[in-house]
């Protein structure tokens, strides 16, 4: 099982490389997960069309030491289910 984590600024691209990367591995016939890891302002539900620009903006919140050990626990769940699992971070990630 492997697992890839990209971090960096907002709107750097990121979760638009993370949904790409999805796609071709899923297209290769890879079990392949992507988790937002951007507890404090979620990324992949809005870019994926999900949900309205305003809502996404209706959950941002400040990121705090307790939402990267959620964050944590969350991809480690995730990456046990698939071959590889892929996360959308923040770049405020800390390691916990």
């Amino acid at each position: 099982m492997a697992k890839i984590i990209i971090g960096g600024p907002p709107g750097s691209g990121k979760s638009t490389l993370m949904v790409l990367m999805k796609r071709n591995l899923r297209d290769k016939g890879i079990n392949t997960g992507l988790v937002d890891l951007d507890l404090a302002s979620p990324t992949l539900e809005w870019l994926e069309g999900a949900e309205t620009k305003e809502e996404r903006e209706l959950k941002k919140k400040p990121w705090t030491n307790k939402l990267a050990r959620q964050a944590k626990r969350i991809f480690n769940k995730e990456s046990k289910k698939r071959d590889i699992t892929l996360g959308d971070s923040p770049g405020k990630i800390t390691y916990v």
